[in-house]
């Protein structure tokens, strides 16, 4: 469990007994609460409000992918048998690519390097690529 929901759990006090989310008169939160809380974030965040929980997990995935983490160590995460499962889970985030492809302008390591800077040497022009 992540160190931030461990301690908004214990902040909010929703934890009784072996139940994790409880409302303010200890009920346990049902599958249609859950529902409709996921559904009221949907349409406050400007997406469809589909109150489908399971996107959780995919949010899940990808907000690792993003971390950098290796998709095996998702896989295990999210308890898949196949790593072609995980990868259904990690999708691209809009602007990601974009960010991918700058990776490609960082310096190279020393001794790597070309002498001359591709617009310093002659016959370079500037190349425009489209990006998603």
């Amino acid at each position: 469990m992540a160190f931030r929901l461990a301690w908004t759990i214990r902040k909010l006090g929703k934890v009784k007994g072996d139940t994790l989310l409880v409302d303010a008169d200890g009920k346990r939160f049902e599958p249609n609460r859950m529902r409709g809380l996921v559904k009221q974030a949907q349409f406050n965040a400007g997406l469809e409000a589909t109150g489908n929980v399971h996107i959780l997990r995919h949010t899940f995935c990808t907000r690792l992918a993003m971390a950098r983490t290796a998709p095996t160590v998702i896989q295990a995460l999210a308890g898949h048998k196949h790593l072609t499962t995980t990868m259904r889970y990690m999708h691209v985030v809009p602007g990601v690519t974009a960010e991918a492809i700058k990776t490609l302008d960082r310096p190279l390591p020393k001794g790597m390097a070309p002498e001359e800077t591709p617009e310093a040497a002659p016959g370079f022009g500037r190349i425009l690529v489209a990006v998603p």
